[in-house]
Protein backbone atom coordinates (compact mmCIF):
# COMPACT_ATOMS: atom_id res chain seq x y z
CA UNK A 1 0.00 0.00 0.00
CA UNK A 2 1.67 3.46 -0.70
CA UNK A 3 1.00 6.43 1.67
CA UNK A 4 2.09 9.73 1.90
CA UNK A 5 1.11 12.43 4.24
CA UNK A 6 -1.08 15.18 3.94
CA UNK A 7 -0.51 18.74 5.06
CA UNK A 8 -0.54 18.44 8.94
CA UNK A 9 1.75 15.38 8.65
CA UNK A 10 -1.27 12.22 8.97
CA UNK A 11 -0.60 9.68 6.65
CA UNK A 12 -2.70 9.18 3.64
CA UNK A 13 -3.23 5.70 2.78
CA UNK A 14 -3.98 5.12 -1.33
CA UNK A 15 -4.12 2.69 -3.12
CA UNK A 16 -5.86 -0.50 -1.86
CA UNK A 17 -7.80 1.79 0.36
CA UNK A 18 -9.06 3.96 -1.80
CA UNK A 19 -10.29 1.07 -4.23
CA UNK A 20 -11.86 -0.53 -1.22
CA UNK A 21 -13.99 2.64 -0.54
CA UNK A 22 -14.46 3.52 -3.99
CA UNK A 23 -16.17 -0.07 -4.24
CA UNK A 24 -17.98 0.57 -1.17
CA UNK A 25 -19.05 3.82 -2.31
CA UNK A 26 -20.61 2.07 -5.32
CA UNK A 27 -22.81 -0.78 -3.70
CA UNK A 28 -24.01 2.06 -1.24
CA UNK A 29 -25.26 4.09 -4.12
CA UNK A 30 -26.76 0.99 -5.82
CA UNK A 31 -28.24 -0.30 -2.82
CA UNK A 32 -29.49 2.97 -2.40
CA UNK A 33 -30.79 2.88 -6.00
CA UNK A 34 -33.61 0.21 -6.10
CA UNK A 35 -37.26 1.32 -6.19
CA UNK A 36 -36.03 4.25 -7.38
CA UNK A 37 -36.88 4.80 -10.80
CA UNK A 38 -34.58 5.65 -13.98
CA UNK A 39 -34.07 8.10 -16.29
CA UNK A 40 -37.59 7.75 -18.45
CA UNK A 41 -36.51 5.96 -21.53
CA UNK A 42 -37.24 7.03 -25.26
CA UNK A 43 -40.62 4.80 -25.53
CA UNK A 44 -41.92 6.65 -22.23
CA UNK A 45 -41.27 9.65 -23.49
CA UNK A 46 -42.97 8.40 -27.02
CA UNK A 47 -45.53 7.04 -25.22
CA UNK A 48 -46.10 10.06 -22.85
CA UNK A 49 -46.67 12.48 -25.67
CA UNK A 50 -49.20 10.19 -27.61
CA UNK A 51 -51.06 10.30 -24.19
CA UNK A 52 -50.78 14.00 -23.67
CA UNK A 53 -52.13 14.67 -27.10
CA UNK A 54 -54.98 11.77 -27.00
CA UNK A 55 -55.64 12.38 -23.29
CA UNK A 56 -53.71 14.94 -21.65
CA UNK A 57 -56.69 17.62 -22.36
CA UNK A 58 -58.97 15.98 -19.44
CA UNK A 59 -56.47 13.77 -17.81
CA UNK A 60 -53.58 13.44 -15.92
CA UNK A 61 -51.28 10.38 -14.58
CA UNK A 62 -48.09 11.76 -12.78
CA UNK A 63 -47.64 14.73 -10.32
CA UNK A 64 -50.33 17.02 -8.61
CA UNK A 65 -54.19 17.07 -8.97
CA UNK A 66 -54.80 19.84 -11.90
CA UNK A 67 -58.25 21.25 -12.99
CA UNK A 68 -59.61 19.20 -15.76
CA UNK A 69 -62.79 17.50 -16.88
CA UNK A 70 -61.26 13.83 -16.32
CA UNK A 71 -60.52 12.20 -13.78
CA UNK A 72 -56.69 10.93 -12.53
CA UNK A 73 -55.70 8.05 -14.62
CA UNK A 74 -52.73 7.29 -12.51
CA UNK A 75 -52.55 3.35 -11.37
CA UNK A 76 -55.67 3.08 -13.00
CA UNK A 77 -54.74 -0.65 -14.57
CA UNK A 78 -56.49 -2.57 -12.33
CA UNK A 79 -58.77 -0.52 -10.54
CA UNK A 80 -62.72 -1.08 -11.30
CA UNK A 81 -64.10 1.46 -13.45
CA UNK A 82 -65.75 4.33 -11.83
CA UNK A 83 -64.38 3.63 -8.60
CA UNK A 84 -61.90 6.85 -8.26
CA UNK A 85 -63.19 8.44 -5.21
CA UNK A 86 -64.98 11.75 -5.71
CA UNK A 87 -65.22 12.10 -8.87
CA UNK A 88 -68.62 12.60 -10.81
CA UNK A 89 -68.44 9.49 -12.86
CA UNK A 90 -71.48 8.87 -14.96
CA UNK A 91 -74.28 6.20 -13.81
CA UNK A 92 -73.27 4.31 -16.57
CA UNK A 93 -69.60 4.15 -15.78
CA UNK A 94 -70.42 3.78 -11.84
CA UNK A 95 -72.71 0.68 -12.97
CA UNK A 96 -69.88 -0.87 -15.17
CA UNK A 97 -69.22 -3.95 -13.61
CA UNK A 98 -65.12 -4.31 -15.06
CA UNK A 99 -61.66 -3.74 -14.21
CA UNK A 100 -59.42 -1.56 -16.30
CA UNK A 101 -57.40 -3.92 -17.64
CA UNK A 102 -54.79 -3.48 -20.83
CA UNK A 103 -57.88 -4.69 -23.25
CA UNK A 104 -60.31 -2.29 -21.45
CA UNK A 105 -58.62 0.84 -21.55
CA UNK A 106 -57.63 -0.16 -25.19
CA UNK A 107 -61.05 -0.97 -26.14
CA UNK A 108 -62.61 2.70 -24.03
CA UNK A 109 -60.12 4.74 -25.60
CA UNK A 110 -60.86 3.07 -29.23
CA UNK A 111 -64.38 3.78 -28.85
CA UNK A 112 -66.33 4.94 -25.30
CA UNK A 113 -69.67 4.71 -25.81
CA UNK A 114 -69.44 1.50 -27.41
CA UNK A 115 -67.60 -0.06 -24.17
CA UNK A 116 -69.68 2.07 -21.73
CA UNK A 117 -73.08 3.29 -23.36
CA UNK A 118 -74.23 6.32 -21.84
CA UNK A 119 -70.53 7.41 -20.74
CA UNK A 120 -70.12 11.09 -20.33
CA UNK A 121 -66.69 11.08 -21.89
CA UNK A 122 -66.56 13.98 -24.75
CA UNK A 123 -64.01 12.04 -26.85
CA UNK A 124 -65.51 9.90 -29.71
CA UNK A 125 -62.12 7.26 -30.18
CA UNK A 126 -59.03 6.74 -31.34
CA UNK A 127 -58.69 4.27 -34.25
CA UNK A 128 -55.19 4.39 -34.25
CA UNK A 129 -54.28 0.53 -32.71
CA UNK A 130 -50.42 2.16 -31.86
CA UNK A 131 -51.40 5.19 -30.48
CA UNK A 132 -54.30 2.97 -28.50
CA UNK A 133 -51.03 1.10 -27.21
CA UNK A 134 -48.96 3.51 -26.68
CA UNK A 135 -51.16 5.47 -24.31
CA UNK A 136 -51.88 2.13 -22.40
CA UNK A 137 -47.76 1.90 -22.18
CA UNK A 138 -47.53 4.84 -20.86
CA UNK A 139 -50.37 4.42 -18.13
CA UNK A 140 -48.10 1.64 -16.89
CA UNK A 141 -44.85 2.71 -17.32
CA UNK A 142 -46.14 6.17 -15.25
CA UNK A 143 -47.05 3.54 -12.43
CA UNK A 144 -43.87 2.00 -12.43
CA UNK A 145 -42.57 5.43 -11.93
CA UNK A 146 -44.57 6.96 -9.28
Amino acid sequence: VASSTNARGHGLRTDRTLSLCAVLASVALAACGEGVPSAPSAQYAEAKAVFEQNCGGCHWVQGPPRRVSGPSLRRIIGREAGSQQGYPYSTALLEADFPWTDGAVDAFVQAPRALVPGTHMGYFGLEDADARAAIVDYLEMADEQS
